[in-house]
């Protein structure tokens, strides 16, 4: 004689069957949406970070006429007052908030921030360099390069 299970028995084990599939396939959907949420999240705080940077640099250059030669936290600075001369001082430097990584800030020679070098004499334009992880409406995932009129060049 065969073992055989029950229609009942049959219909209870289909029924515990799609429910854990649907667990499952809800479990996965939830997952992607908050890994969708926490990138958009951090490229948002980037991008703010990049435009307060812009900011501060046109301040630095509308008083000095050229941009700084470099960005420094002030509160690790031994002597502030003669290292914030030529260099954009910040009680804070906004860093990526996914590894910490300070955003890199080169000086250039020139306006349409083409020539850029760390030794750029009197710069007249800068790029910041940061990281996307997502896509949105404007701009596209990867690495992107600001400039005094652009945040994704």
């Amino acid at each position: 004689m065969e073992n055989q299970l029950s229609p009942e028995v049959q219909l209870l084990i289909k029924k515990i069957a799609a429910s854990a599939t649907i667990v499952i396939l809800l479990s996965v959907l939830t997952w992607l949406a908050l890994t969708n949420a926490k990138e958009k999240s951090r490229d948002i705080q980037r991008l703010s970070d990049v435009r307060i940077l812009q900011a501060e640099l046109k301040i630095y250059f509308f008083n000095n006429n050229v941009y700084p030669v470099k960005i420094l936290d002030k509160d690790t600075l031994e002597y502030p007052e003669k290292e914030c001369l030529k260099n954009l001082c910040l009680n804070r430097l906004p860093a990526d908030p996914l590894t910490g990584v300070f955003y890199k800030y080169t000086p250039c020679k020139d306006s349409l921030s083409l020539e850029c070098e760390d030794d750029a004499g009197d710069p007249k334009g800068f790029k910041i360099e940061y990281v996307l992880e997502s896509d949105s409406r404007a701009i596209s995932a990867g690495q992107k390069r600001a400039t005094a009129n652009n945040i994704n060049d």
